[in-house]
């Protein structure tokens, strides 16, 4: 009966007649274009709130793995490598007069 595409959210919304050709039909076809495809229930993940918050939710996870990149080498500069052995003298050696090599790294 109808279809309504997003280019914005990458999504596409068909409404057909079920007597006339059924879903995996309609996916076929279009896996056959070359799209991705995935089957929804009525009002699954088609509604502007659900789409939101799956891009909210996808940024979060990346501002995660972000802020991992940065805290893992600070802890092991700060908490491991102190206590591993011919490092952790290195470590207390200063840079200039008031910073030592841990604390500019751990900056």
């Amino acid at each position: 009966h109808s279809v309504t595409a997003s280019m914005l959210t990458d999504t596409v919304k068909v409404i057909f007649d079920a007597q006339l050709i059924g879903p995996r039909d309609i996916m076929t076809m279009i896996d056959d274009l070359g799209f991705t495809t995935s089957l929804c229930a009525s009002g699954d993940g088609g509604n502007e709130a659900d789409l939101q918050r799956k891009a909210h939710i996808k940024e979060l996870r990346r501002l995660f793995w972000i802020s991992l990149a940065f805290t893992v080498p600070t802890f092991l500069v700060a908490m491991v490598l102190p206590h591993a052995p011919g490092v952790g003298q290195y470590l207390h050696y200063r840079v200039g007069d008031a910073i030592s090599v841990q604390g500019l790294a751990s900056w």
